[in-house]
């Protein structure tokens, strides 16, 4: 037994977040469930000789995000146990809550996961979803070093981004409610310390970017550029808050008014925070506190093998499926900086699906380029060998449950909305880096079909950063009608403006399908749109770097520098020369 004062312990919690399905290494090159279960382990046995307490919680984001996610949501994954909910029961997790990915999958399948928790699913934003509650209480009986057993009550609860309303729109009911997290949450705090909470955890979706610190500056203002993550770590009510959504690692310091942790995504780290408590004979009070990120171990453990085994060995024979050929690969490491034959591949399966509906109109697309590295997952990349596709190549394509929506807007609002998403681009005047580092690349806009520039030599937001659109050859008018096929989810969050029209009800997945199962992909139909492509433009003889996969097929403007990347080995840094 540690030394301690007759009257006191120490609460431990143990945190995941983001895990997005990495079960095991298989599913993710970062870390996994597995990989952190001897972690776990350790940390539990560390309290179990010092007598103190420990919870083990999940912040959301856990059921969506791999191959084996996607079948689970499936009519023949949905009959079967999910693993990451029989990982939860396994590894004995006291609490979880929602992420905003949850939703992707629907109504259905989510409730029905819910339904096989075995711990409480908290989150005091989210109305009209089944068996989740506001907060609950877990209570701990302790034991002193006096001898003397005090009960110790622990409420939990959670919050979700309010935006996933807006992103999973075609995906839910009117019923279920997403409300604001400060309101939602100062009552849910009020009335746990009303039914005798002792301390207050918040598992809070939301979080920080990479270069934000949630501190004031001497005048006031907030460093931290998430202002609700800083009311969260403002709240006098909560005694710790675990962090999540955004996939970077963070952690407070001995000085934050409450300890707060994000563990990095997909199983990388365990989050850990440390809250040593006093009873003074009526009641627990909170003394000094800690905050860890926890690596995950080399090896992993076998984690809920009966589960996991019959879920993977199904879900392969579903990805496994084939769907068409190519002749070409496909690689997404460029994507953000030219037309690629995956960016042509998903521009000319919308335009097919859109065509029908044209009215007339000029039918372009704009194109989710998803999985392009970025500030939170550097080493997030798509590569498709050429040969058989199959149903695995559809997800790595299209990573989420995205719905084809057609709109019908302008050629200069299609410009202004490529000028918002060209925000992700620096401004080489003032840097020589490609990409700003604080833009999410997901924001960016890739239009098929059409001829533009993206002026990197004018700042992010000048009128004149992106160049009128052509359509063979011709520059559109400002007002001249077009019919865009692009996703529910730049539609939902303003990417894509205009009016949504009537179209195929599908997904975009779906779209890929049917245009693979009479198209076969060529060197040749790829060069055939080269000329009716945009492509980024700045002052002749500068150069801009940006980092990429080591063993990406390299164009003749684009080479390799003596730099390399010491954070990701299998990264190299790559200057685009203009």
């Amino acid at each position: 037994m540690s030394a301690r004062a007759s009257n006191s312990t120490t609460l431990v919690v143990l945190a995941t977040s983001d895990l997005h399905g990495a079960l095991t290494p298989k599913d993710s090159a970062q870390g996994s469930l597995a990989n952190l279960s001897s972690v776990i382990a350790y940390e539990r046995a560390k309290v179990a000789v010092s007598d103190d307490q420990v919870l083990l919680l999940d912040n959301g984001d856990a059921l969506q995000g791999s191959d084996v996610m996607d079948w689970c949501a499936t009519p023949d994954g949905l009959r079967a146990k999910h693993p990451v909910i029989a990982a939860f029961a396994e590894l004995k997790y006291d609490a979880i809550t929602l992420g905003n990915h949850e939703f992707d999958y629907g109504m259905t399948a989510l409730s029905q996961r819910i339904g096989e928790a075995t711990q409480p699913v908290v989150s005091c934003n989210i109305a009209g979803v089944d068996q989740v509650v506001p907060w609950t209480i877990l209570k701990r009986d302790v034991t002193l070093p006096s001898g003397k057993t005090e009960e110790l009550r622990i409420g939990i609860t959670g919050v979700c981004p309010p935006e996933t309303a807006q992103w999973n729109a075609a995906r839910l009911p009117e019923t279920v409610q997403f409300t604001p997290i400060m309101p939602a949450l100062e009552r849910s705090c009020t009335e746990l310390r009303t039914a005798g909470a002792d301390v207050v955890i918040c598992l809070a979706h939301i979080g920080i970017t990479a270069d934000d610190t949630p501190c004031v500056r001497p005048d006031g203002s907030h460093i931290n550029k998430n202002d609700t993550t800083f009311e969260v770590l403002s709240m006098s009510s909560l005694d710790a808050v675990i962090l999540g959504h955004t996939h970077v690692s963070f952690k407070t310091d001995a000085n934050a008014k409450i300890p707060a942790v994000l563990p990095a995504a997909h199983g990388a780290e365990l989050g850990k925070l440390t809250l040593d408590l006093s009873h003074d004979g009526k009641s627990w009070q909170v003394g000094k506190t800690g905050a860890a990120t926890l690596p995950a171990a080399a090896q992993p453990q076998k984690l809920i093998t009966p589960a996991l085994n019959s879920a993977r060995q199904q879900a392969q024979d579903w990805l496994d499926e084939p769907i068409g050929q190519s002749e070409i690969s496909f690689n997404s490491a460029l994507a953000l900086t030219m037309p690629t034959p995956l960016s042509n591949l998903l521009g000319d399966a919308l335009i097919a699906a859109a065509a029908p509906f044209g009215k007339g109109f000029p039918v372009l697309a704009t194109v989710p380029m998803l999985r392009t590295g970025g500030r939170t997952n550097a080493l997030n990349y798509t590569h498709i060998a050429a040969g058989t596709l199959r149903r695995r190549d559809l997800i790595a394509a299209y990573p989420f449950q995205s719905s084809l929506q057609l709109v019908q807007t302008t050629a200069q609002a299609l410009r202004d909305d490529l000028r918002k998403g060209a925000r992700i681009y620096g401004d080489l005047t003032q840097q020589t880096q490609l990409f700003n580092t604080d833009v999410p690349r997901f924001t960016a806009n890739v239009v098929h079909g059409a001829t533009y520039q993206i002026h990197l030599d004018a700042a992010p937001d000048a009128t004149n950063r992106v160049s009128p659109l052509k359509i063979q050859g011709i520059t559109l008018a400002n007002d001249t009608p077009l019919l865009v096929a692009t996703d529910d989810y730049r539609v939902q969050t303003g990417q894509i403006t205009g009016t949504v029209c009537e179209g195929p009800e599908m997904s975009l997945r779906q779209t890929l399908e049917a245009y693979l199962t009479h198209t076969t992909p060529t060197q040749a139909s790829h060069d055939a749109l080269r000329p009716e492509a945009w492509h980024l433009e700045a002052a002749k003889g500068s150069n801009a770097t940006f980092n990429a996969p080591r063993d990406t097929p390299l164009p003749a403007n684009i080479r390799p520098t003596a730099c390399q990347s010491r954070t990701h080995p299998q990264l190299t840094t790559l200057e685009m020369m203009f």
